[in-house]
Formats: C-alpha cells, sequence, structure tokens
C-alpha cells in the first residue's frame, strides 16, 4: 500500500499488538519506507473522522467480540472508500487427511466461539457494510492452497499462537497441543500434501 500511493501519499498502521508491530516497523525499514506510521491503538476508535482516502482491514472482525464498532470507526475515519478482508474458518482444509489438521482447525473455532469472537466473519461481512451504511458494496473471494513452501508453516505458527488460550480454556494439555504443532510441521514438510490458508472474503463499499 505505501509503493502504490508513492511518496506523497501517507499510510497509518494500527494495531493492538505491540509485537506485531514492532515487527512491522523492521519490515518498514528494510523497505525503507518513509511514507508508514503505526500506531499502538483501538481499532474501535476513530482516530481522524473522514480524514483518509481508504481504509482497509485485514484478518482484523474476525478477532473483536464487536467488530460493529469497528466498522463504525472506519466508516467515520473515511472520505470515500473503504475495504476489509477477513476469514471463513471453516473454508480450511487439508489432502489427504491429516489428524493434527483436523485437531487444530477444532482448537482455532472452539478457542474463538468460547472467547465471544466469529472465526467464520467472512461470509457476513457485506451484510456488515450494508448496515454500517456502505453503498456500492461488491465481494470477491481468494483462497490460497499449497503443496510446499513457508506458507504451510502458517496453521503451526497460528497453534503455537493460540496454545495458551487453547490450554487455559481447557481444551488440549501443553502436551496435547506440542503434538499437534509438531504433525503440523510435518505435513507442511510433505510436498504430497496440499494444505489452504482460510478462505478470504475481500469486500468493500463507499460511504456517502
Amino acid at each position: 500500500m505505501a509503493s502504490l500511493v508513492g511518496i506523497h501519499g501517507r499510510i497509518v498502521g494500527t494495531d493492538s499488538d505491540s509485537e506485531i508491530l514492532a515487527l512491522a516497523r523492521q519490515d518498514a525499514e528494510v523497505a525503507q519506507l518513509g511514507n508508514v506510521e503505526f500506531r499502538h491503538t483501538d481499532v474501535a476508535v476513530c482516530q481522524e473522522e473522514e480524514g483518509v482516502d481508504l481504509v482497509y482491514a485485514r484478518f482484523l472482525l474476525t478477532h473483536l467480540s464487536e467488530p460493529e464498532k469497528c466498522l463504525e470507526a472506519m466508516k467515520k475515519a473515511c472520505k470515500p472508500k473503504g475495504v476489509i478482508e477477513d476469514i471463513d474458518f471453516s473454508g480450511s482444509f487439508c489432502h489427504p487427511y491429516c489428524a493434527a489438521y483436523e485437531m487444530y482447525l477444532e482448537l482455532y473455532k472452539e478457542t474463538a466461539h468460547r472467547r465471544v469472537v466469529d472465526p467464520n466473519i467472512g461470509p457476513k461481512l457485506a451484510r456488515m457494510l450494508r448496515q454500517a451504511g456502505a453503498q456500492a458494496i461488491q465481494v470477491n473471494i481468494v483462497q490460497a492452497a499449497h503443496l510446499e513452501g513457508e506458507v504451510k508453516l502458517i496453521a503451526s505458527v497460528t497453534m503455537e499462537r493460540i496454545a495458551d488460550s487453547v490450554i487455559s480454556e481447557g481444551l488440549a494439555t501443553q502436551k496435547e497441543v506440542k503434538e499437534i504443532i509438531h504433525g503440523l510441521n510435518e505435513a507442511a514438510a510433505d510436498t504430497a500434501i496440499l494444505m489452504s490458508l482460510p478462505r478470504a472474503f475481500q469486500t468493500w463499499g463507499g460511504r456517502t
């Protein structure tokens, strides 16, 4: 996005996770991007009313217990257009069958439900944008699937990041989580196994 707007444009990235922001700043420095600013902030609070030309959220609403508040803040911040990209986790797949992958899917979805967030929010985005007052809404669906490469490690990395939540909810033991991660890494290394990312719904519309 920073490359698209050029040296005369400005990008502001926000997140509530300081670790993610630190990684993003490192990436921006490596890419020598001088037109990017990162803020540690609550996405449900509008920072600049009608202050930006485009608002973009990727894989964000699925982690929020009140995603409508974020949409309202996005609408207030944006002049002409907003774009949202989020997941339908139920669309994830692995072939041939992999027990570790299926356990990972179930643990992710159950943990999300217990934390009152929506792992399958993707198909709902168009309706949510309409209710937020967006106009000329459009939808595109994409899904990546790979036989090899680092992208196949996303499942095991995600499992590592949700491990504490899974264990604290009593859904699995630490030993069971380690076994699942090991199984996911083995599947990632096997080029005969096709593994997907969650189905992603790209949804956009403009404000009146």
